[in-house]
């Protein structure tokens, strides 16, 4: 390839790293998935609060979902100070069955989406919208089916186009135990074997 056509390609690389930069950082992502005898949840991403407001008082929260009712909420598995915000959340009414389940442990900065349910939306205490946001919890001995949750990616937005547009995305992945992938493997590599001898 030539310089010439390298640098076309770089800087056409830059200019869509450029254009999806900002989009990237607005929205908050939840990840959850099984991990050996957990389901882990991991969050990263930045929210606009622009569009909601906010509800003087202060109070705490601790992480904890509740499938049938679209609650979400990763962070410390202590009460956490937050800031709380009202205003019209559109999404899913459920991502599962399951009842209320508060998580045996979890880092970082605490967020909740209420979904369509109640449009809440929790923040750490003192958070500036659009600032970055990471954090994860896990339910220790926990399966997707005990905690009542569907997989499948949900995700509930607010605000309109320039006024506090933004989304908060539940990824719930369902991943094969360790010892089924094992098993898949070996299945693997017996048909591969098999395959060579015919």
């Amino acid at each position: 390839m030539s310089l010439y056509k390298m640098s076309l390609s770089i800087a056409a690389a830059l200019v869509g790293l450029a254009a999806t930069g900002p989009m990237a950082r607005a929205a908050f992502v939840v990840t959850m998935q099984q991990v050996g005898s957990n389901v882990v949840a991991t969050g990263s991403g930045s929210l606009n609060t622009a569009a909601f407001s906010k509800i003087v008082g202060s109070t705490t929260e601790v992480a904890g979902i509740q499938p049938n009712l679209d609650f979400v909420t990763v962070g410390p598995a202590v009460s956490t100070p937050i800031d709380l915000y009202s205003g019209s959340i559109l999404g899913p009414a459920n991502f599962g069955s399951g009842g209320q389940s508060v998580a045996t442990s979890g880092s970082g900065d605490l967020v909740f989406s209420g979904g369509s349910n109640t449009s809440f939306l929790y923040v750490p205490q003192g958070y500036i919208s659009g600032n970055p946001l990471s954090d994860t919890s896990t339910w220790a001995n926990s399966t997707f089916s005990s905690l009542g949750i569907t997989p499948g990616t949900y995700k509930w937005t607010w605000g309109a186009v320039g006024a506090g547009a933004d989304s908060f995305t539940l990824v719930a992945t369902a991943v094969p135990e360790p010892a089924t992938l094992a098993l898949f493997g070996v299945a693997g590599l017996s048909l591969l074997a098999r395959r060579r001898r015919a």
